[in-house]
């Protein structure tokens, strides 16, 4: 599972550390325990110095009710990051557990449940640890002593962003199919396609009246199966995951066109993306020649992983 989220991130947050009986955390300032209330058995990296409690950024008082309940703290004054890990979950993200950004900014992060993900984010807070200066009883009482003085924020209204699910659809294209529509226009929308040192701009076009037309969104990922010709008894190859970086909406001819960045470095024939369909288990492919379809997310990130 990997999800990425805005607007409910606090929600999912909030659920988390309900469920877990451990949270390892690594997160620069600390203000707020209405989400996560550190406690027994937890541990928090966080930057406890002097300028970050004087300026109202981290409390000294949630570090002390932290403290009493059992959590082990840990002050890192070079903190920036912030990392969470659950009993069974990993977020990593902008937001620090404060109200404020909760309250009036607008966060992001993920989530993800990947063991390998797990396991570094743990092994980024234990190292931390053992870098910093441990938050004792002496260490609490001073800094209970600096003076907060915090200056007035002036946010407006959080945009609190709505994210869609993200989808990985597999689509059977034929190289030889003309563009019924305005294809200057659409080759001006291709030349803002952001590109890596290896891959080159490329469009394809859908016609309406199948779900990849109706659903499809900026940002899902496209597997492309694909021909020279129209009358080619089956496909001849088949690319790895393509991410969607615009749609442009010919409505003159009802016809859509979806942008991408293209790398032939992870080309593969036809026989072989059969090989890692079957083990993928995504069936009913048939020839090849007319597949639009919405892959699971076990589907996806088998198939990705082994083709890579």
């Amino acid at each position: 599972m990997i999800s990425v989220k805005s607007e409910d991130l606090w929600v999912e947050l909030q659920k988390l550390s309900s469920e877990s009986k451990n949270v390892k955390a690594a997160v620069a300032y600390v203000s707020d325990d209405t989400v996560i209330a550190f406690g027994d058995g937890d541990i928090l990296v966080v930057d406890a110095s002097d300028s970050s409690v004087a300026a109202g950024k981290t409390s000294a008082q949630i570090l002390e009710r932290a403290f009493n309940r059992g959590a082990k703290l840990y002050s890192c004054d070079t903190l920036h990051g912030k990392v969470i890990v659950f009993d069974s979950t990993s977020y990593i993200g902008s937001s620090n557990i404060s109200s404020n950004s909760k309250n009036n900014l607008d966060e992001i992060g993920m989530f993800t449940d990947q063991p390998s993900v797990m396991s570094e984010s743990t092994q980024i807070i234990h190292e931390l640890a053992k870098e910093s200066i441990e938050i004792n009883e002496v260490f609490i009482r001073r800094i209970l002593g600096v003076e907060v003085k915090t200056s007035p924020s002036n946010y407006s209204k959080p945009k609190n962003v709505k994210i869609q699910p993200p989808h990985t659809w597999l689509v059977s294209l034929r190289n030889d199919a003309k563009f019924p529509g305005d294809e200057e226009s659409i080759e001006q929308v291709n030349n803002d396609v952001n590109l890596q040192s290896d891959e080159e701009r490329a469009w394809f076009w859908m016609k309406p009246n199948n779900s990849f037309f109706d659903s499809a969104n900026v940002g899902d990922s496209v597997v492309i199966i694909d021909r020279d010709e129209s009358d080619a008894e089956e496909p001849e190859r088949a690319y790895r995951h393509f991410t969607i970086q615009d749609i442009t909406f010919d409505t003159e001819v009802n016809i859509k066109a979806y942008h991408y960045a293209f790398t032939d470095q992870y080309e593969i024939s036809w026989k072989d993306f059969q090989e890692l369909a079957d083990k993928s288990n995504i069936t009913r492919l048939g020839k090849g020649l007319s597949n639009i379809r919405k892959l699971t997310e076990k589907q996806s990130n088998i198939l990705f992983q082994m083709w890579s």
